[in-house]
């Protein structure tokens, strides 16, 4: 999710072609022996922003949701374009 743009929005994965992945359609089912792994990719060049996710999903008849976070704080994403870089030595011995 490019957060740079004037409202985010959801791009479809395209995995290389040396990747193995099926491909994530919705509905979709996950069960406790059949888990899926959700990646939420960011990127920004000028903003600095915080962010969280709601996840909603529905189990039987009843719908949930979750709110994924930083241990109760929003995530934090910062950009680095034009700032200064810094090395320092890595100490040996």
């Amino acid at each position: 999710m490019d957060l740079d743009t004037a409202a985010p929005y959801f791009l479809p994965y395209k995995p290389p072609s040396d990747e193995s992945t099926d491909q994530l359609r919705f509905p979709y089912t996950a069960t406790a022996n059949d888990p899926e792994t959700l990646l939420v990719d960011l990127v920004t060049d000028h903003t600095d922003c915080t962010w969280d996710v709601t996840l909603s999903w529905v189990d039987g008849g009843m719908s949930k949701t979750a709110l994924i976070d930083d241990n109760g704080k929003p995530f934090e994403l910062t950009s680095v374009t034009g700032m200064t870089q810094k090395r320092w030595p890595v100490p040996t011995g």
